[in-house]
């Protein structure tokens, strides 16, 4: 995709964060973005195909940023895990406390985009159990896999609780220690 397009599509997220996604009209997208009513339907069948191709490329751009992330080599594993979840959750928390339409947002894109959200976060949890095997070894009854899992789970847990970024951080950087900590051995991997 286009930067252009790109454009259109996060103007158009942050459109519906401000006035919620049932009030957002395309006219207010396309008003917003420069454009034309009709070159927005040119693009998009309807508003539900905009939200869903907003969402897309968000989501695309915070598994790359997790990539990137993930494929650096660092002795700080938990820091390189906050930043996989700060990338991943982070500006969403920013959007959301900002709106006054948050619970709806939430709601709406679970119907819409749940499917691809799941998606995404199996990829995470990929990414997130090669940080761990790049330095550390698991207890003898926990899997790489299991570790994963639970720092998700935190991470979904920490997005819905926390109001600010900030909040959302430290929960995330204390659960990570927790979990490092007693979850697996730090070695000296070649």
């Amino acid at each position: 995709m286009n930067n252009e397009l790109d454009d259109v599509l996060l103007t158009a997220l942050r459109i519906f964060f401000r006035y919620g996604y049932r009030k957002t009209s395309l006219d207010d997208i396309a008003q917003e973005v420069g454009v034309s009513r009709q070159t927005l339907y040119q693009r998009y069948k309807n508003k539900e195909q905009l939200f869903i191709n907003a969402v897309d490329v968000e989501l695309a751009t915070a598994l790359n940023n997790c990539r990137q992330i993930a494929d650096k080599n660092t002795d700080d594993v938990e820091n390189q895990l906050l930043n996989m979840f700060d990338v991943l959750w982070g500006p969403y928390i920013d959007l959301l406390e900002l709106s006054p339409h948050a619970t709806e947002i939430i709601s709406v894109s679970n119907e819409l985009v749940g499917d691809c959200c799941e998606k995404m976060l199996k990829q995470v949890l990929a990414l997130i159990e090669r940080v761990l095997e790049k330095t550390y070894d698991p207890h003898p009854s926990i899997s790489y896999a299991q570790i994963a899992d639970t720092l998700v789970y935190l991470g979904e847990g920490a997005f819905h609780k926390s109001h600010c970024r900030k909040k959302f951080n430290n929960h995330i950087k204390n659960g990570i220690s927790v979990i490092c900590r007693n979850a697996v051995y730090k070695t000296e991997k070649s």
